[in-house]
C-alpha cells in the first residue's frame, strides 16, 4: 500500500514548480520506499503519482495518490483522473466533511476500455462510498483497454491555507 505520507519530500519541489508555473494542478512523480505496491487480493500496483489540485468552492484543496496495475502506464490517466476526482468530490458532501476533518479516503477501482469501475462492494465510510459511486463510469484515458485495477487516495493538501 502507499500513502500520502510519500508525498512529503515532493512539497517543497511542488511549491517551486506551482511558483514557476502556476498551474492549478500539479502532478509529481512520487518516490515510495517500495518498488511496488500491492493489496490483499495480491495485484501489483507500480509506483505511485502525485496530484494536487487546488481548491474550489466547497472543495479543499487535494492531494491524490494514484498507483495503477504493475508494468501499466498510469501518465495517460493522470490528467482524466483528477477531473473526475474533483468532479466526484464536489457531488460528495461526506467526502469533503471527512477531507476537511483530515480524514484520507482510499479506492479501489478498476478501469476497462477506458471506463472506470466501481468494485462490487463500495467501501464502508459514506465519504469513500459516495466518491467511488460518483467515480463508476466515468471516463479514464488508458495506455491500453485491457483491465487496469486502480488505487487511489485522496485527502486535503494539509498546508493549503493560502491555496483557496
Amino acid at each position: 500500500m502507499f500513502g500520502l505520507s510519500a508525498f512529503k519530500g515532493m512539497a517543497m519541489a511542488t511549491a517551486a514548480m506551482r511558483a514557476r508555473h502556476g498551474a492549478s494542478v500539479v502532478v509529481a512523480a512520487a518516490v515510495a520506499s517500495s518498488v511496488a505496491c500491492s493489496k490483499p487480493d495480491n495485484v501489483q500496483y507500480g509506483d505511485p503519482v502525485g496530484i494536487q489540485i487546488d481548491a474550489k468552492g466547497t472543495v479543499p484543496a487535494l492531494e491524490i495518490a494514484v498507483a495503477v496495475t504493475k508494468g501499466r502506464d498510469v501518465t495517460p490517466a493522470v490528467s482524466s483522473l483528477a477531473g473526475s476526482v474533483y468532479a466526484a468530490a464536489s457531488s460528495c458532501p461526506a467526502f469533503v466533511t471527512a477531507a476537511n476533518g483530515g480524514k484520507a479516503v482510499r479506492l479501489r477501482l478498476t478501469a476497462e476500455a477506458g471506463v472506470l469501475h466501481a468494485p462490487k462492494q463500495a467501501p464502508a465510510e459514506e465519504a469513500g462510498s459516495c466518491m467511488v459511486h460518483a467515480l463508476d463510469g466515468k471516463a479514464v484515458t488508458m495506455d491500453k483497454p485491457d483491465k487496469l485495477d486502480v488505487l487511489v487516495e485522496i485527502a486535503a493538501l494539509r498546508d493549503a491555507g493560502s491555496r483557496r
